[in-house]
């Protein structure tokens, strides 16, 4: 399963198709470059599998649910926005909501033994974290591809 099902292309492609404007200078919300650093960030962990790489896409995921966010609110100020349209944001930043959830429990589970796995040959995030023997503490996956 995807966490999120967009990439910068897809998110043009969005725009395109339900006649947004381009915003004013001083009124962006960003949200194309936003994609292409949370992507990064995932791209970075892939590569390192570090806490702090896991908690840069923590926070690049954040970072994108306020692009999305403001994004709406200009598009709803313009009256440019459709019911349909401000429903697939909503649904992408649903997706982020479970990444951050997801890392969020994944990071305050330190004090278990913690495994975070990429495979390369899917382009696909996994993060697991592996309780500590005889614990109960459930096994967290996270998986995240290019679309």
């Amino acid at each position: 399963m995807s966490v999120l099902d967009l990439d910068r292309e897809k998110w043009k492609q969005f725009k395109t198709d339900n006649n947004l404007s381009k915003s004013s200078f001083f009124k962006k919300a960003d949200v194309g470059p936003t994609i292409d650093k949370f992507q990064t960030a995932v791209e970075r962990f892939r590569d390192s599998k570090s806490q702090k790489d896991l908690m840069s896409v923590f926070s690049k995921a954040e970072e994108l649910q306020k692009a999305f966010a403001k994004f709406i609110q200009l598009k709803e100020a313009k009256d440019e926005l459709s019911d349909a349209a401000k429903t697939k944001i909503k649904k992408w930043s649903g997706q982020l909501d479970n990444v951050n959830t997801a890392l969020a429990k994944l990071s305050m589970s330190s004090g278990s033994s913690s495994r975070i796995t990429f495979s390369r040959s899917q382009t696909a995030l996994s993060v697991s974290s592996t309780p500590a023997r005889g614990s109960a503490v459930p096994i967290l996956r996270l998986t995240t591809q290019r679309c």
